[in-house]
């Protein structure tokens, strides 16, 4: 008998399968399904996965879009997206990735697709979030047969690894949260001694290159927060681009044909070996 586990992120989420002492990640081993949506403004519809990620940045200025990112740090917030046909609700779209989770799923051999899971969430997550997931999972048609913390999560895929060891620090950055466990190992039974969590992670560097980036690029004498809210998404998801590239290479350019409805003053480059765009 297999079971399946889920791990809906910030920046990307995964599904995985256990059957026996095997375990087997779905559609993208190495490249997990972004955690990005977009909804059809005028058709209801919505998309997520890859293809909305590589093209986040037409859909961003096209307007014919809500291109909805880092949902989970906004999980049990009162945002709507207003479309023609109806309201999409946070739990309405995370029901969305839950869905191409569990299609990619079949394309891999699960021929009813993820019909029930254990789910992880970060260390700090409010129970107004976890009911929102659990309502999203209804939507997708998952049963939710159990929470484990992602921190805790992550021992037991390294479990044997460890095993020797009393006393474990599992440090989770991710997309939206910083995450520290303290775990306990005694025999077979994993115990949580310590729990912490900052909401300091991805989104906090990439809002704050787009900051740092914007004096380069912005009409003059505008500040970051005075820009519209679509403007300061697409500064975003550039410095996001940006930072992934410094992660291979020591420098990387940020160009903008336009920012603010004029055309941009300058084009921002930026290097790993120093702080200022």
């Amino acid at each position: 008998m297999s079971a399946f586990g889920i791990d809906f992120g910030t920046t990307n989420s995964a599904a995985a399968e256990l059957l026996g002492a095997n375990f087997h990640p779905f559609g993208y081993a190495q490249r997990p399904l972004p955690s990005i949506v977009a909804i059809d403004r005028a058709t209801g519809t919505a998309k997520a996965g890859p293809e909305v990620r590589e093209h986040q940045l037409e859909h961003e200025k096209s307007g014919r879009f809500h291109v909805v990112r880092s949902l989970k740090t906004i999980l049990d917030s009162e945002q709507l997206w207003q479309t023609e046909r109806g309201i999409w609700k946070p739990a309405m779209v995370a029901a969305e990735v839950l869905r191409t989770l569990s299609d990619q799923a079949r394309q891999f051999g699960v021929e009813r697709g993820i019909r029930s899971a254990t789910f992880s969430v970060p260390v700090g997550v409010r129970p107004s979030a976890v009911r929102v997931l659990r309502e999203a999972a209804r939507l997708a048609d998952i049963k939710v047969n159990g929470i484990i913390k992602e921190s805790t999560a992550a021992l037991f895929a390294h479990l044997d690894k460890v095993r020797g060891c009393r006393y474990v620090v599992v440090f989770d950055w991710g997309g939206g949260t910083l995450d520290i466990t303290v775990l306990e190992i005694r025999s077979d039974t994993v115990y949580e001694k310590y729990v912490d969590g900052l909401p300091l992670a991805g989104d906090s560097i990439d809002d704050d290159l787009a900051r740092r980036v914007h004096p380069y690029v912005a009409p003059a004498g505008k500040s970051f927060d005075e820009m519209p809210e679509r403007e300061r998404d697409a500064l975003r998801v550039h410095c996001e681009i940006a930072k992934c590239h410094l992660a291979t290479s020591n420098e990387t350019n940020i160009s903008l044909v336009e920012y603010g409805g004029k055309p941009s003053r300058n084009r921002a480059s930026g290097s790993s070996r120093d702080r200022s765009p």
